[in-house]
Parts: C-alpha cells; structure tokens; sequence
C-alpha cells in the first residue's frame, strides 16, 4: 500500500490511500458497482444491503474508512521497529486534517461521500460513524470539528435532536435518527476537545445529546435506537455506544465528575435493560444470539433471519455479538450480567469450535477477525488450549481465503478478486490481519508457558 497505494491521481498528489485496488495492476478501481455474492438473509436480498453504491467510496480516499489499515501500520512498526509504516498512517491522516476540512469544520467523510482523488476535492453527504484517533497531531482542527459537529451536525441544540446524515460542506443537518455510533463519536470528540481546551459549550453538548437518547427509553427502561424505529431496542449499537463512553468517561472523570457519571450510566441502563430480556434473546444453542428486540414484549420475529444472522452471516454473525458482551462483561460489575454473559461467550465459542465458514458464499475479512478473536476470547476465560488451537486453524484458513500468488494484496471477500477498505459501521477488509497478530502473540506466550505436546506425526509409536 505504501508503494502502491497512495494518490497518484489527478494534478496533486497525496499521502492518502485510495480505499479500493486492483490486486493486478495496482491501481485503483472504478465502477461499476461489483458484485459480491452473498448468502441472502432474506427474499430479495441479492447482496449486502450495506454495499449499495451510495455507501462504496470506488477507490477514492476516506482515512475514517481506513483506520483499521491505519492501526495495521503502527502495529507493523511496534513490531518490526521499522518506523515507515507508522510514518505513512501519520502522514496520511495529518495531511487530511490540515487539508480536507471544510469551511464548516466537517469533513468529507464517512462512507457516501470522499476525497475524490481525481478532482481533489470532496464534498457531500456527511457521517460520523467512528472515532477518530490523531487528533493529536493536529488540536486546531480538533476543536474546528467539534464546533462543527454541534453547529452542523446537530439540528435542534434544544432537544439534542439530529440524523446519522448531513452535509460536509453546508448546513443541512438532518431528524429523526440519533443512532447510537455517530452519537458516541460526536461525544468522544467533544470530551477530547474539552480535555485539550475546555469550554462549557462541550459539556452542554455531550449533555444534550445524552438527554436525547434518554428520552428515547419506554417506561421499561428500553431504549429506542432513534426517533425513526421507536418500535424496536438495537442493543448491538449501545454497547458500541457504552464501551466509547465508558473510555471517555475515565478521561474526562476528574474534571466533570457528574457528566462522567452520566457517560457511564447510559451503557448500565442499557445492559441492565438488556439482561432482564436476555433469557428469550441469547439462547444459543437454539437461535443464537439475538440482539434486536421488540421494546413492548422482549421478543422478536424468528421469520427475520435478518436478525437472527448466523455463524457466517455477513453482518450479523454471533463472532461479533459474543465479542460485545465480552466487552459490556468487563465493563459492568453487576453479578448477574457477568454469570450470564459469560455463558453466553463460551456457548457462542462452542458453535464456532465445529462451525467452518460456509466457502461456497463470500467470506469476509471481518467474519473471520471476530472468530479468531473469540477464540482467543475463550481460551483467556478458560485456559482450555482446544481454543488456540481453533484460532490457529482460523487464521490458516484467512490466509487461505485472502491471499494468493497474484497479488500481496488480499482479496476484498473469499470470491471477489479486487482489494476494498470496506467500512461502514464496522470495518472488514484488513481486520483479519490484526486478528493474525493477536493470534501470533498469543501463540508465542503460550508456547512460554512450558513444553507443548509434539506433531501427531512426529510422535514414535509405543
């Protein structure tokens, strides 16, 4: 990516990575639209409905969408000590804070719009969807995009109301669908633009928001995931929500003691939420584990597969549902949520210990990441070596599926032949890689341990 990677295009060259190649030819891909073939969830579904060409960035640049590649180059240089891939990531995203930003504060970012590397320019429909991490190298672009987010971003400062979608380069912000994830990366960002340069107008924002999404919760206590879908609780998207608000709430704790609380309750009400409908939701073995509820009865249609999701499952596979509650398990000291977790990630574990992936549908690279980390998961909770083992064999098999003599680039999915920095809500592509390293180290340290049992097929017969 280095070499090949990088913008080249149009009349101004740059340290920013196109998000799609051609594993080929090396150079940056272009419409149409590919296909991607999937195992349909539901009639009608022919492909992830979350990879319509108005979410795909065709080989233009979006550092947000490539943060996962970003991590991937500093890991590289903490291991090797070869300091150029953590320069380049550097590079990439300081060049893009001190130059894409738009007069509003915003940037071009977040999955329907982009850099586009030809013009050299970008501008259109604005999402915020994670958190950004280098904001150090540059605080007054921080404290540009913090306003921008609460001037913009946000349409009533009243009732905290606003929409996952706005514009990049004007005032349009939008209604009606406060979900949790760009709500939890506004917040993260107005906490670390309060701990660099305080300003009350930060706590007033982080404040409101919170105020809104409270007022999203039934008599029951169960929240709603915005305005739009009042019928449903999602509590996939509050535990990302609660675990970035449980970090920033340890940051910001000794200056605003009372809005840390506040943070940290949000996540507490969801689980404690959550828990006392987990007995239908997280039966493993039977269904699954099912994340997405009817707030009125607990339940949920066993008809929408959608939900349900499955091992393999583009999307929706129980790997990164178990992580989640691994994460909330460390996060909430109640008894009863860590009993019931617990079970739940090791009954989730077990499916995946006889559970390969289905090949004759494309695998992703993040199907394949949240299993090797469960596995790695389950062998810290137990210390049962059958787990390292598993990972091991998913990890064998990513390369398997990934990569190949053509091209040092990985393929996008196990049946699509081109290379795609996919990130929506969560990325793909080049997680698995990191789940490699995790593997590699972990393998390492138990090797430490002592002597391990030889090959089967070095063992002498008795």
């Amino acid at each position: 990516m280095i070499e090949h990677g990088q913008d080249v295009y149009g009349q101004k060259h740059t340290p920013l990575f196109v998000t799609g190649m051609n594993r080929q030819t090396g150079k940056k891909i272009s419409p149409p639209f590919a296909h991607v073939k999937r195992k349909p969830f539901m009639p009608g579904w022919e492909r992830d409905r979350e990879l319509r060409g108005s979410d795909r960035n065709y080989g233009q640049a979006d550092p947000l969408d490539q943060l996962t590649l970003l991590k991937l180059m500093h890991r590289l240089t903490n291991i090797t000590g070869d300091r150029k891939y953590a320069a380049a990531a550097n590079k990439s995203a300081g060049w893009w804070m001190e130059n894409a930003q738009s007069p509003i504060g915003l940037y071009p970012w977040g999955s329907h719009t982009y850099w586009n590397v030809d013009t050299d320019s970008g501008s259109g429909r604005f999402e915020f969807n994670h958190v950004w991490p280098y904001w150090g190298q540059h605080h007054e672009a921080l404290q540009k995009y913090a306003a921008g987010l609460w001037n913009h971003y946000i349409r009533d400062k009243e009732s905290g109301d606003f929409n996952r979608h706005a514009h990049s380069h004007k005032h349009a912000p939008g209604s009606g669908m406060e979900f949790p994830w760009p709500g939890s990366a506004m917040i993260a960002t107005w906490a670390e633009a309060y701990l660099a340069e305080p300003d009350s107008e930060y706590v007033r924002a982080i404040t409101t928001v919170l105020k809104r999404w409270e007022s999203l919760r039934d008599e029951e206590g169960h929240l709603a995931p915005c305005s739009q879908y009042g019928e449903w609780a999602w509590y996939h998207g509050y535990m990302i929500a609660a675990n970035r608000l449980d970090d920033w709430a340890e940051r910001i704790k000794d200056k605003e003691p009372e809005l840390a609380k506040r943070m940290r309750d949000y996540g507490c009400k969801c689980d404690a939420n959550y828990v006392k409908v987990a007995d239908n939701l997280l039966d493993i073995k039977r269904v699954g584990p099912v994340m997405s509820y009817l707030r009125a009865t607990g339940g949920y249609n066993p008809e929408r597969l959608d939900i349900l999701g499955g091992p393999w499952q583009d999307r929706k596979h129980y790997a990164m549902k178990g992580l989640l509650l691994h994460e909330r398990m460390k996060r909430n000291d109640s008894p009863a949520l860590r009993r019931r977790y617990h079970q739940a990630v090791l009954d989730i574990a077990e499916v995946y210990m006889s559970v390969n992936p289905e090949v004759q549908w494309s695998v992703w690279g993040v199907n394949m990441s949240h299993a090797i980390e469960l596995m790695l998961v389950a062998h810290a909770l137990t210390d049962n070596p059958a787990y390292l083992h598993r990972a091991d064999h998913f990890g064998r098999l990513a390369v398997e599926l990934f990569v190949d003599e053509a091209s040092p680039l990985p393929k996008f999915t196990s049946h699509d032949d081109f290379y795609e920095i996919e990130s929506v809500t969560s990325p793909s592509t080049d997680l698995w890689m990191l789940a490699i390293l995790d593997l590699h180290e972990r393998l390492a340290a138990h090797k430490r341990k002592g002597p391990q049992p030889a090959p089967i097929s070095t063992r002498q017969n008795p």
